[in-house]
């Protein structure tokens, strides 16, 4: 999983410029090569780009932890 503006990917390739790696990841996204979501990190909303199992992986993950939040819907 990589981060839309993410240090961690740059650190690879330390010559490409940021807007090109941006582009490449939003290009590779949109022909469904890559997967792509929206999360919050370190409490900030941001464009997460990854592998599709990745990407699954995550939204079950999320999912959990908001219904492990939501107060039970139980009847007293």
């Amino acid at each position: 999983m990589f981060e839309y503006q993410g240090e961690e990917l740059l650190r690879g390739f330390p010559r490409l410029k940021r807007s090109v790696l941006n582009w490449s990841l939003w290009l590779l996204a949109r022909d469904g090569l890559i997967g792509k979501i929206k999360a919050r990190v370190n409490s900030k909303l941001s464009t997460l780009y990854g592998c599709h199992d990745a990407i699954s992986s995550l939204k079950e993950k999320l999912t959990a932890e908001k219904d492990d939040l939501m107060p039970s819907a139980e009847p007293a």
